[in-house]
């Protein structure tokens, strides 16, 4: 089939077949007319200033930054292991299939060192302005944060 001047030819009777007026909107973005909202969906106020009342806390990381790293994972104090996926690191418990996180950091965290009492180890990120946190393995919290001015 051959399209023009807002008409279809058709190959086998060769003749002009008036398709009419259509919605271009749609053939930009067919999506459109197939997703409607919720029924019970309220848009929210124009003047809201608000940030809805949620608290969003992260679980489980599934996943883990293999490529372009090295030494990045490691056994800390109790025999669990430490790692890093995207902005987070990760303390994974094999006995009880645990994680607990550390999640400071402004982007992705490209490196990680190990102290060699195996409870504390250090991370550095990407940016502009990058940081390096020693963190206690034991809590999982924030010993220090160095930070950088980039380059």
């Amino acid at each position: 089939m051959g399209i023009r001047n807002k008409s279809i030819v058709a190959d086998s009777e060769f003749e002009e077949v008036d398709v009419g007026t259509g919605d271009e909107f749609l053939a930009i973005v067919p999506w459109k007319g197939q997703i409607k909202p919720p029924s019970n969906f309220k848009r929210a106020a124009k003047d809201a200033t608000l940030a809805p009342d949620l608290k969003i806390e992260l679980e489980w990381v599934h996943g883990y930054r293999g490529s372009n790293s090295r030494n990045n994972l490691q056994y800390v104090a109790d025999n669990q292991m430490v790692y890093y996926a995207a902005g987070v690191c990760v303390k994974y418990d094999p006995v009880s299939h645990t994680q607990s996180h550390f999640t400071e950091h402004h982007d992705d965290v490209t490196v990680i060192s190990y102290h060699s009492n195996k409870r504390w180890f250090a991370t550095g990120e990407n940016g502009k302005k990058p940081s390096v946190f020693v963190i206690d393995s034991t809590t999982m919290q924030k010993v220090v944060e160095l930070k950088g001015n980039g380059i």
